[in-house]
């Protein structure tokens, strides 16, 4: 019941009634159907988290690989030893990480298909869909208190994530990340 009417009030855009009415179902949710929501949603949170450290990662290593390859075609000499041996492990590292890329996106979407529900998975999806951002203003005046990225004014916290990400395995850490997207561009 709380479903159809949650549907409801989105489709018509009454978003905070219907983080209310999914707030209410939570009322009802028993302990073990609480508990295995929130444990998929902090998986999917960490997740997300290690799929971000992995697109930084690349980045980073494309950046110091077209570097060390500017420099060598700057150079007369070309390239010392070790900086040859940093560029082979820089593309090495980029390569197992472009490799993962299918592993993740298949646990991703896994994952999705065993996905509880419940109020709290819900509540989960209206903000990975985008309708409910976390630039409401209570929210970043949060944020700004405990130090985070709102106290330096950067605006990261206004750009909506429109991926879903996922990882895990090989002793740790196999991780890729879906392109995250910008409004706006």
């Amino acid at each position: 019941m709380f479903v159809t009417v949650e549907n409801h009030l989105i489709k018509h855009g009454h978003i905070g009634v219907a983080v209310k009415v999914q707030n209410f179902a939570k009322l009802f949710e028993n302990s073990e159907s609480k508990k295995s929501q929130q444990k998929w949603i902090k998986d999917q949170l960490y997740q997300q988290f290690w799929a971000m450290t992995i697109i930084q990662a690349e980045i980073y290593f494309s950046q110091e690989i077209k570097a060390l390859e500017k420099l060598e075609g700057v150079n007369d000499t070309g390239l010392t030893d070790e900086e040859k041996s940093l560029l082979s492990c820089l593309k090495k590292k980029l390569s197992f990480s472009g490799e993962n890329w299918w592993f993740i996106t298949h646990n991703i979407h896994r994952n999705w298909f065993q996905k509880p529900k419940g109020p709290y998975i819900r509540n989960y999806e209206l903000y990975q869909k985008g309708y409910l951002t976390h630039t409401e203003k209570e929210m970043q005046l949060a944020c700004k208190a405990e130090g985070g990225c709102c106290a330096w004014g950067c605006g990261c916290c206004y750009r909506r994530i429109v991926a879903v990400v996922y990882e895990e395995d090989q002793e740790d850490m196999t991780i890729r990340l879906r392109e995250m997207k910008e409004d706006g561009q």
